[in-house]
Parts: structure tokens; C-alpha cells; sequence
């Protein structure tokens, strides 16, 4: 599809457009802020305390702290494979550009989202779900058209106020939301109050760290025999001797001693260091994967196949959640900032498409319906199965019964009909 983008067609013969201040080489936002190094430290509850109140200060909140927390709980293989998961489920979803009026499927207009941009705005909004409020540049090319899409780092951006830190070192802002040409590419992201679900999942992060730490040294100490060994001679070379034979023993190691000279390893009989440990960083991993994917059954191990399903289905209600938000954000805010660059999605709107699964109980309504009544058209079997009907069977089963039930359609057919669906129903919803 042809695109026409009036925006920067007249921005590039006038250098200058008057009406939006906008210049042909778009200048991007957040390209502009000063980068600074953020130095790992050893995290703690109180680390993550502070951080938290710094990021919660009235007169001049700071979260360059907390996302410092935030990077370093996020390298806990468990709770990234659980933002990992959560996201796929957004970012595996087919979606399409659908007609307001007729609900079709506008084949063209889809195909203009899918961008590798476009994959990028998804992606960075389900992780500001992750790391709290953020603002989303839309960067267009010369032509107008989105080439790709950059996320204000969260420790630069002053939710509350509207405001982002270009020079955090000076102290030097800039307003983006009182500025109307910046908010025709800007898309905030996120509550403003919040912190996204890291903060709750960082002190179980952390704890589990130190927890694990622990278990290291435990194995350090317990997790080999000490080896002793006794030497009858007083010599200080046959002490040193017997201390280098000691310190070099590996596997199939050996040793020669003098009569009188023993080698002997103690074991230890600490035996509930696994139960003290292990439970422990089980309990911190289903009470991440609980806050992040709802359940612990898909991400953990699960015990039964009926527990599974009702697990999956609780992770399918947070992922539906996910395609609510997104599909709001993106029909209400993405949509209008395209159509003013020259996108033509005029009485469109974006939806997710979902493959609806058909039960058995579907099959038994439809083909209840379709032997007993004539249908006018079979245009609700061609859109539920996708699949193009030309004429039914002329065959003489099907005209009998059909004329039998034109004959005989009265309410008490359709009450009979009522109640076998109803049954079906009941019959589904036991099992």
C-alpha cells in the first residue's frame, strides 16, 4: 500500500513545518539524554528500601536507585524466564487491523504494523509493565513513516511532573507533556505511580540471592570430608610434607607415608542444610512466579494434569489482561499519533486474533441446527470455520427432515430445541 504521510511531505519542501514545528530530519527525544553509567553494587532489603523511598519522594522523586535494584534482581534466571514467558504470550499473538462498521479484516493496513518497530512498541510496553512507567518515541523517517521506536530509560523520567531528565548531572529537564509537538510522537506507558512488578518481586529476589550465597559457602565447608592427616614425626619437613600431600589430593590421588603416618577424612553429619535451603528458594521462586504469571504450575513442577489445566487457565487470564491493556493503548493512542502521520487507519481499529478453540459442544450445537432447520444462508458456518460452502447435498435425508420441520415449526419444536441445547450445556460444564 501506497502511503501519503502530509505531515512530513510539507515539513521536507518548507525545511520547516509552521503549523507542527517540525523539522525534516526528526531530532528524537530521547537520543538527546545523557547516558550515565549506573554502577553495580551488592543489593540488599535495605538497598531496595531506600531506593524505593527516593523513588516515592514528593518534592523531587529519584529512581536511578531502585532501577538499580531492578538490574540486578532481573538476573535471577527464574524470575527472567518468568518475564520472558509473560511476554511471549503478547509477542506470539497474531493481530490485525479490523473495519469499525463491518469487522473484516483489512488485509493491507495489518500489513503496515507488521514492522520490526512495531514488534519493538509491543515488547517495550510489557517490559514498563515490568519496570514501572516509561514514554514510548515514536521516530519516523523522512518520509514520515515509523522506522523504529526507543523507551526513556525509567531512572530519566519524572512520571508524576511530565518531565525527563536530558542532563541528570545539571539538573536540566525537559516538560514533554505540556509540549504538543513532542506528544505527537511520545506515548506514556504505564501508572504514573507505580513501580511495575519488580518491586514486589525484588525482596524475594535478593533473599533468595543471599540465601543461595549461603548454600554456597554451607557446600564449602560441608560439602567435601575434611581431610586430616596425622604425623608421628615432630620433623618439620615431614609436616610439610604431609600438608603438600593433603593440599594436591585430587582424584585418584595417593600418597606415600612413613610407618606411624595416617591420612584420614571426616565426613560430615550435617544432613539438613538441603531442607533448610532448597525450601526456601522453592517458596521465593512460586511466590515470584505467583506475582509475575499468576500460578506456579507452568513455570514449576506441577503434579497432575487437572491442577496443570487450572494453572494454565489462570496464566491465560493474566495474558488476556496483557491484550486489554494493548489493544486500549494501541486504539487510543498509537492509532490517532499514525493517522496524523499519514497512516490509514480511519474507522480501523487494532484487535488481537485470537484462534478460537471449538469444543465438542460446538460441533454438537451446529450440527443440531443445521439438521433440523433451513437456513437461509450458511454465511455464521463459513465465518466460525473458515471453510467456503457452495451449496449444500441435495440429498433426500436432508429434504425430508427439512421439509418436516418447515411444516412443523411451532413453539414447541423450538422448546425441545432449547432444552437439548440446555442439556448440552449442562453436560459440558459438569465435565
Amino acid at each position: 500500500m501506497k502511503l501519503n504521510f502530509p505531515f512530513f511531505s510539507q515539513a521536507a519542501k518548507s525545511k520547516q513545518n509552521p503549523q507542527h514545528g517540525l523539522l525534516k530530519d526528526y531530532s528524537a527525544l530521547i537520543e538527546q539524554i545523557i547516558i550515565l553509567q549506573q554502577h553495580r553494587i551488592k543489593q540488599s532489603i535495605d538497598t531496595w528500601r531506600a531506593g524505593l523511598q527516593l523513588a516515592e519522594h514528593f518534592i523531587q522523586p529519584n529512581r536511578t536507585l531502585l532501577m538499580r535494584t531492578y538490574r540486578d534482581v532481573t538476573l535471577d534466571a527464574h524470575l527472567r524466564s518468568l518475564i520472558t514467558s509473560r511476554n511471549n504470550k503478547i509477542l506470539k499473538t497474531r493481530y490485525k487491523i479490523v473495519d469499525i462498521k463491518t469487522r473484516k479484516e483489512a488485509t493491507e493496513k495489518t500489513a503496515l504494523l507488521q514492522r520490526p518497530w512495531f514488534y519493538g512498541f509491543l515488547k517495550q510496553e510489557m517490559e514498563a509493565e515490568a519496570w514501572g512507567p516509561t514514554v514510548i518515541e515514536l521516530v519516523p523517517g523522512n518520509n514520515g513513516e515509523i522506522y523504529q521506536t526507543l523507551s526513556c530509560p525509567q531512572q530519566y523520567i519524572l512520571p508524576i511532573t511530565g518531565e525527563i531528565w536530558v542532563d541528570i548531572v545539571s539538573n536540566r529537564k525537559i516538560n514533554y507533556r505540556d509540549d504538543k509537538n513532542l506528544m505527537k510522537f511520545l506515548i506514556e506507558i504505564g501508572d504514573r505511580n507505580g513501580f511495575g512488578y519488580l518491586n514486589e518481586a525484588s525482596p524475594w529476589a535478593i533473599y533468595k540471592k543471599e540465601v543461595v550465597a549461603a548454600w554456597g559457602h554451607f557446600v564449602e565447608l560441608f560439602g567435601m570430608p575434611i581431610r586430616i592427616g596425622e604425623v608421628a614425626s615432630r620433623l618439620q619437613k615431614d609436616i610439610d610434607q604431609m600438608a603438600n600431600w593433603l593440599k594436591n589430593m585430587e582424584s585418584a590421588a595417593f600418597a606415600v607415608t612413613q610407618a606411624g603416618d595416617k591420612i584420614t577424612f571426616a565426613e560430615t553429619t550435617r544432613g539438613d542444610a538441603f531442607e533448610v535451603y532448597n525450601q526456601f528458594i522453592e517458596r521465593a521462586n512460586s511466590e515470584m512466579s505467583k506475582l509475575v504469571v499468576g500460578q506456579t504450575m507452568t513455570s514449576d513442577n506441577g503434579s497432575s494434569r487437572s491442577q496443570a489445566e487450572v494453572h494454565e487457565r489462570v496464566s491465560e487470564e493474566y495474558a488476556d489482561s496483557d491484550r486489554q491493556r494493548l489493544t486500549m493503548l494501541i486504539n487510543y493512542e498509537l492509532i490517532p499519533r499514525l493517522i496524523e502521520l499519514g497512516y490509514p487507519f480511519q474507522n480501523c481499529e487494532f484487535v488481537f486474533d485470537l484462534d478460537k478453540e471449538f469444543t465438542q459442544l460446538d460441533v454438537q450445537v451446529d450440527t443440531m441446527l443445521i439438521s433440523n432447520f433451513e437456513m437461509e444462508n450458511y454465511q455464521y458456518f463459513i465465518d466460525k470455520y473458515g471453510v467456503p460452502i457452495v451449496k449444500t447435498k441435495n440429498n433426500q435425508a436432508s429434504t425430508n427432515s427439512n421439509q418436516q420441520v418447515t411444516q412443523k415449526a411451532s413453539s414447541e419444536s423450538l422448546l425441545k430445541l432449547i432444552a437439548d441445547v440446555n442439556q448440552l450445556y449442562n453436560q459440558h460444564n459438569h465435565e
